[in-house]
């Protein structure tokens, strides 16, 4: 999907995809990445 939207989007990994993220994420999204496990 992301890899469709944006020339960037094949490179991202679940494993690094927050790094470098300097912003607040949507609360929805931090829940999510809560309950996978890449966030604490």
């Amino acid at each position: 999907l992301l890899d469709k939207g944006h020339s960037k989007g094949k490179d991202i990994r679940k494993e690094t995809a927050l790094k470098g993220v300097l912003v607040p994420v949507h609360p929805g999204a931090e829940k999510y990445y809560k309950e996978v496990g890449l966030m604490k």
